[in-house]
């Protein structure tokens, strides 16, 4: 038994990435509270207080994938997308000593398909400058793949 129980234990280390642990200790945490609130140890937990426990959190929070059948009238948040006339304008239009900062980011995200984490993992280094073209290095992608484009000047 005790060998199974220090596998089970490496399997639940290995489960949660590092950098989403605390916020799953946080949401387990709001779980926990919410079970002492009901009057539930957590040793008579059953699917029905798992189910109750998402029934309160489906009235609170946009559904997820699971509770879908249950959100026919949720509308989710567009967010605003800029057109393409809407980008040329803007690096043609805005001052290069108010937004020069914006409009790089702008072209390595939107031209380059760059997530916003990529451009904040992204060093000066990254970029080669070949007189007509700049080829840019995405050395970090959360593919794992690099990748490259070119920005023509």
């Amino acid at each position: 038994m005790e060998d199974i129980l220090k596998k089970a234990e490496q399997a639940r280390e290995s489960l949660i990435p590092s950098k989403s642990e605390a916020v799953y200790q946080k949401e387990y945490k709001i779980y926990l509270d919410w079970l002492t609130r009901k009057n539930v140890m957590p040793k008579d937990v059953t699917e029905t207080a798992f189910l109750a426990y998402f029934q309160e959190l489906s009235e609170t929070y946009s559904p997820n994938s699971f509770l879908k059948r249950k959100s026919k009238s949720y509308k989710p948040k567009k967010s605003a997308v800029l057109s393409p006339k809407d980008v040329i304008r803007f690096l043609k239009d805005a001052p290069n000593d108010i937004h020069l900062l914006h409009k790089v980011v702008l072209i390595m995200g939107y031209f380059g398909g760059c997530r916003s984490q990529e451009l904040l993992n992204m060093k000066i280094s990254d970029i080669e400058d070949r007189d007509s073209v700049m080829v840019v290095n995405v050395p970090e992608s959360k593919t794992g793949v690099s990748k490259k484009f070119t920005v023509a000047s």
